[in-house]
């Protein structure tokens, strides 16, 4: 059942662990300084007294400076380096862990699987590598 209570609370956790979330990266020194600009950018539209849509218009005026804070969360949280963020996330307890599943395949059973060990390698030496290989090939 999922009622129009359930829903406004479940907005309100989301939007809370999406400020969690943005508080622990703005503090975080490895996210990229000029991605920090953004929730810098986003507190000062908010505390300036130039708005969209006047404040004084008491409930309405308050939308706008309530979309500039979940656009610019919304916008650093998801531009921030993803390895930072799921960090971050398994930190603060948000990561939901989904079981993981196999997946099932109509050709399962009738393709080969090939177990390699791969290096990076440079253009130069997968030349040479592939040079050699097909002088064995070959003799």
């Amino acid at each position: 059942m999922n009622t129009k209570s359930s829903r406004d609370v479940g907005f309100f956790m989301r939007m809370w662990q999406q400020l969690r979330l943005a508080w622990a990266l703005l503090s975080d020194s490895r996210v990229p300084g000029f991605y920090k600009l953004i929730p810098v950018l986003t507190i000062a539209y908010l505390l300036s007294p130039i708005d969209l849509i006047p404040d004084f218009l008491v409930g309405i005026g308050w939308l706008d400076d309530l979309g500039i804070l979940l656009l610019g969360m919304s916008a650093f949280n998801n531009l921030a380096p993803n390895a930072l963020v799921m960090e971050h996330l398994r930190r603060l307890g948000l990561l939901k862990q989904a079981p993981v599943q196999p997946t099932q395949r109509k050709d399962q059973g009738q393709g080969m699987v090939i177990d390699v060990k791969a290096e990076m390698v440079d253009d130069d030496e997968m030349v040479i590598s592939t040079r050699e290989a097909k002088r064995k090939n070959e003799g």
